[in-house]
C-alpha cells in the first residue's frame, strides 16, 4: 500500500500523507511488537550468545526444561511460567490495542478514500 505509484505521486491530497504516516507508525509498533516476542537481531548461530533472549526463546526454554525431566516440575518452574505468561499476555494486549484501534483507524481511512486492501 505505501509503495502504490497511483497513490504515491499525488502529493497534493493531504488525507494520503495521513494515510501513509498512519501506515507507517503502524508498521513501527508492528516491528516493536515482534522484538519483543522474537530476537530480530540473530544472523549467524553465534548471534545468540550477542544478543538477549526473548519471550519465544525465554519459553521454549522452559517446556524443554520440563520436557526432558523425569520428575514433576518443581514450584520454580511454575512462578517462571506464570511470569513469561504475563509478560505474553501483556504483549497480546498491545497486539489487540493495535487491531482495535490503529488498524481500524487505516482500514477506516483507506476505505474513505477508495484505496483497495489485501482480503485475507
Amino acid at each position: 500500500m505505501l509503495e502504490r505509484p497511483d497513490f504515491h505521486d499525488n502529493q497534493a491530497d493531504g488525507s494520503l500523507v495521513t494515510i501513509r504516516n498512519n501506515a507507517e507508525t503502524f508498521v513501527q509498533c508492528l516491528d516493536s511488537l515482534e522484538n519483543e516476542l522474537v530476537q530480530i537481531k540473530n544472523e549467524t548461530p553465534s548471534d545468540r550468545l550477542r544478543h538477549p533472549m526473548m519471550l519465544r526463546d525465554r519459553l521454549e526454554g522452559l517446556i524443554s526444561v520440563v520436557a526432558i525431566a523425569e520428575a514433576a516440575p518443581p514450584a520454580q518452574v511454575y512462578e517462571v511460567f506464570d511470569h513469561l505468561n504475563q509478560l505474553l499476555e501483556e504483549q497480546f494486549s498491545r497486539m489487540t490495542d493495535l487491531e482495535e484501534k490503529e488498524l481500524a483507524e487505516l482500514n477506516r481511512l483507506t476505505r474513505e478514500k477508495g484505496i483497495p486492501s489485501f482480503q485475507g
